[in-house]
Order: structure tokens, then sequence, then C-alpha cells
């Protein structure tokens, strides 16, 4: 590959002053030279400025961004923001408390380079305490016969950092992280994007190690239930994507019946608040407002179960 196509690396940071270091030190490693780091920040109250003021100092491919009031708080506006500002043919969203292994940008672009795809995906290892520390890798499977509905099954796994993506691809279809979304945001992205484009290139090795700990977005169980209606919102943001797709009824199926049985879980538990975020997870409108009238019908008159179609 003579050409060294300009890869955007962006990353998404909250209170993470005391990782992202090894992060951008991972990037500064890469085997491959060509990229440019943006690190947005999502209104951390450590010296995670500080850090970063050091870093640009050190490399100034590296740059520091503080999420504009107009993107809504959280990860998926800092993606969404850095992306708008890139300027690389290829992108790589990636986490402020995860290491890049230094062949990975390399490997991808001519991975990418030289495929027909419009991105490709590698394996991801899971490591603790120290990168020396490998628990394995974060998912077998990476790829199947049927990406899409294996993917929203949970058969084969993978995360955004995991995937370097052709810029033109996503512009050309307007693929953006869901900003209404806390949590599950990287699946419903995914799944949205697979429902469409269902084959990609993949690399059969891992060049991330994904670090495991207390205040890991991925492993924090602290906050279950805001993460089980965000879950259930995302299944539900997916369904409507392809609600009117004939042929793909089986991945329809799937997810209404995880809609219909999580709803009714929630009301079996009489948790009504939750029940309230789920319906009104876009705001009031015609469509919650008959929803929330439907839902709470059934539950006063106690017929209910089997009977709801779609929060």
């Amino acid at each position: 590959m003579t050409d060294q196509p300009l890869v955007s690396i962006i990353i998404p940071t909250y209170n993470r002053a005391d990782l992202i270091g090894e992060t951008l030190d991972s990037i500064i490693g890469q085997t491959y030279q060509n990229w440019e780091c943006i690190v947005v920040d999502d209104g951390s109250t450590d010296h995670t400025e500080e850090i970063l003021s050091t870093y640009i100092k050190k490399d100034n491919r590296i740059s520091y961004h503080k999420r504009p009031s107009i993107y809504k708080s959280g990860g998926n506006g800092a993606r969404n923001y850095g992306f708008d500002i890139s300027k690389g043919e290829y992108i790589n969203w990636f986490d402020s408390d995860d290491v890049m292994l230094e062949s990975k940008i390399e490997k991808q672009v001519i991975d990418l380079y030289n495929s027909k795809y419009n991105f490709t995906v590698c394996h991801i290892s899971v490591f603790e305490d120290n990168i020396n520390n490998i628990l394995g890798l974060r998912s077998e499977f990476i790829h199947s016969k049927n990406n899409f509905y294996d993917f929203l099954i949970h058969q084969i796994t993978w995360l955004t950092n995991s995937v370097l993506w052709k810029k033109s691809f996503l512009l050309k279809t307007n693929y953006r992280f869901n900003e209404k979304l806390r949590a599950a945001q990287e699946w419903e992205f995914i799944s949205i994007v697979l429902s469409k484009e269902n084959n990609y290139s993949y690399i059969s090795e891992s060049l991330i190690l994904n670090r495991k700990h207390d205040n890991s977005i991925s492993y924090n169980e602290d906050k279950n239930k805001e993460r089980a209606i965000n879950y259930l919102n995302a299944r539900k943001f997916v369904y409507k994507y392809i609600e009117k797709r004939e042929e793909l009824l089986v991945e329809k199926k799937y997810l209404l019946d995880y809609i219909i049985t999580q709803t009714e879980n929630l009301i079996r538990e009489k948790d009504y608040k939750s029940l309230n975020k789920v319906i009104f997870y876009s705001g009031i409108n015609l469509e919650s407002l008959i929803s929330f009238v439907s839902i709470y019908f059934f539950i006063y008159t106690d017929k209910l179960k089997s009977k709801i179609k779609y929060v």
C-alpha cells in the first residue's frame, strides 16, 4: 500500500485523567503514523485538561476539545462532535481507558484498503490491573453467516473501538450515535449499521486491550436498572428502524419478544417509574401518549399479558 490515508481516532472522555495517558501512549506508539487523535471532553471535573495539554505539547497530532452544548451530554454527543470535526478518510472511535496494540491501526488500514467492505473489525482482549494480566478475549466470535441476527442475540459481539470505518460510508448513510441513549448505544449503533450492511471485513486477531475496572462503563453494575431501561429503549430504536422491512421477520420477532417480555417484567415488579421512562423515551408526543393510555388501561383491567404489541 503506497497511500497513507489519514485516520481520525476519536476519544470521548469523562474524568479519565488517571487512565487516558496510557491510551494516548498506545496511540503515539502505533506503527502507522498518519493519524489525528481528537479527544472530546464530556465535562470532566478532574485534571483531564492538564493531562491533555502535556500530550498536545508532546505530539501536535493530538487535539483536545470540550463538547459543545448543542450536543447532548454523554459519550454519544462527544462521539458525534468528534466525528463532525474529523478530517480523516478512516474513522476509529476509541475509549479513554483502553489500549491499542502497536500494529492496530496499520493492520486495519491495510485490511480495509485491500477489501471491498466499508469497515473492518478486530478481536479485543480484556485485561485487569495491568496490560500483562490478560483475562481472555472479550468475545470468541466477531463474524458469522448472518452477522445482523447473531449480533442482535449476542452470538457475536464487538465494540466500536474495534472497528475502522470508511468515513465516506458513514457520511453517505448518515449513521450517528443516538444521543438519547445512556447505555447500549454501541449495540444500537452497530445493529442499525448491520441491518443495512450485513457483511464486513475482519481480522482474527486481538489488536485492543479492553480495561476491566470498577469505574468502567462496560463492567460497572451499580446502575443496573438505568442500564436495563436503556437496553430496552435501544431495542425499541432498532425495531422502529427495521419495522417495515419484510425480509427481517426473524430479527423483528426477536426484538418484539424482548420488548414485550421486559415491559411485562416492569409491570409485574410495579416499577411504574421505569415503565414511564420507557414509554416516554423520545418525549411526549401522540404515539407515546397512546402507548401510555393503552398500557395503563391494560394494567388497570388486568388484561395486559400477551397484548402489548409495541410500547
